[in-house]
């Protein structure tokens, strides 16, 4: 989100970073780019990638790039500044390694929705009881309000897949309500504290958040070369992270619920995760940016729930990681000395919006230009799609 980081001062420029959500909103809005440029006067803008980027354009807009070293790769010759941070290196302590007893074998955690690659899990874990091998296996599974059909549908597959004899040792949990954070951070973490390992079966998607926290909690991980890549490249090896190539999903489980130990434990690798950890070198990243800029690092850190600040939104309604209050609006606050002399809490978003009425349960608009070419660009996606699929049959 737009997440106000350190307060500018008379002498020191302000900290702020903005989602690639909202770099929507500000590059195709009239208003909030101009807005954005008069901020650049005051702040250092950052940008934190939600989503990887291979086809990466950069410009000036954002001073610093908050994404994985590989999770960017720049088509023109632009040098960018890059954090190699981003949400999920600021687990909270919850989530840690216990030598406790474990009740499941596997867990997986994901939303409804097809890059999570769920048919894909299903099968790994069929083709694993067809081999006798019965593990406990937990999948909680929140379902987005606009996803319902897709929960039914994996539901039924679930059903023709495994008998219920199996899904009593096999538990699929839809959670339904308050999406997309039914449990508490406290909560969740106790499921991971009662797994012996964490599978994702993701294709494509890269530094996803509950991967991160399984490696906070010490769990072994199974995935594709695209969960692992949160790691650096010398952890990305067993008993860490167990690497899926081509389909072999099951083949990896086995080895990893093998090789468990609850008393293996990698200091290494739990600590890219942790909160305070990452706190301390954030700052140093940035001490060292404003040194080179030969600028002051003054005013006021705001470094609290980075894990869910630094990846909620302004400007596109209102939920649970999302302020009801436009990017517009937001802009003009970052720029009221009267309200950011003011701020001094933990969740400081939080609290300018109870300072400023300007913005409230609006959502930005975008440029209609962009609308159409955006549109046009999804139908060429989509019919390309099409004819590859009827040519490969």
């Amino acid at each position: 989100m737009a997440c106000l980081l350190k307060t500018k001062t008379d002498n020191s420029p302000g900290i702020v970073s903005f989602t690639t959500q909202e770099e929507l909103l500000i590059r195709h809005n009239k208003k909030n780019l101009y807005l954005f440029k008069k901020l650049k006067n005051y702040y250092i803008t950052c940008l934190h990638f939600n989503w990887h980027n291979f086809d990466y354009y950069p410009d000036n807009l954002f001073d610093i790039h908050f994404a994985g070293e590989r999770d960017l790769v720049i088509k023109n010759k632009k040098e960018i500044t890059l954090f190699p941070l981003d949400a999920c290196n600021f687990c909270p302590s919850f989530f840690k390694h216990e030598k406790n007893e474990k009740y499941w074998d596997i867990l997986y955690i994901a939303r409804s929705v097809f890059f999570k690659g769920i048919p894909e899990f299903f099968q790994s874990i069929r083709k694993l009881y067809d081999k006798g091998k019965l593990y406990r296996v937990l999948f909680l599974c929140p379902v987005p309000p606009d996803k319902n059909k897709e929960y039914k549908k994996l539901r039924i597959e679930f059903e023709r897949l495994f008998s219920l004899e199996e899904r009593s040792l096999f538990n699929f949990l839809p959670l339904i309500e308050d999406y997309p954070f039914f449990f508490d951070l406290e909560t969740l973490a106790q499921f991971y504290k009662k797994s012996k390992v964490f599978i994702h079966t993701a294709p494509t998607e890269r530094r996803c958040r509950v991967a991160a926290y399984a490696f906070a909690s010490g769990l072994p991980v199974i995935g594709k070369e695209n969960v692992g890549s949160i790691l650096d490249e010398n952890l990305q090896i067993q008993p860490i992270f167990y690497k899926v190539t081509g389909n072999n999903f099951s083949e990896q489980i086995e080895n990893a619920l093998k090789d468990y130990s609850p008393n293996y434990k990698n200091n290494e690798s739990i600590n890219l995760f942790k909160n305070q950890i990452s706190k301390k070198k954030l700052k140093k990243l940035f001490e060292d940016y404003f040194y080179k800029k030969e600028l002051k690092i003054e005013g006021q850190w705001f470094c609290e729930k980075l894990n869910l600040r630094l990846g909620s939104h302004f400007g596109l309604g209102n939920g649970p990681n999302l302020y009801p209050k436009s990017m517009e609006g937001f802009l003009l606050d970052l720029m009221n000395k009267n309200i950011m002399n003011r701020v001094n809490k933990p969740l400081v978003e939080n609290e300018i919006i109870s300072y400023s009425s300007i913005g409230i349960k609006k959502i930005d608009r975008l440029s209609t230009s962009y609308i159409i070419k955006n549109n046009i660009r999804n139908i060429y996606f989509k019919v390309f799609a099409l004819l590859k699929n009827i040519l490969n049959k």
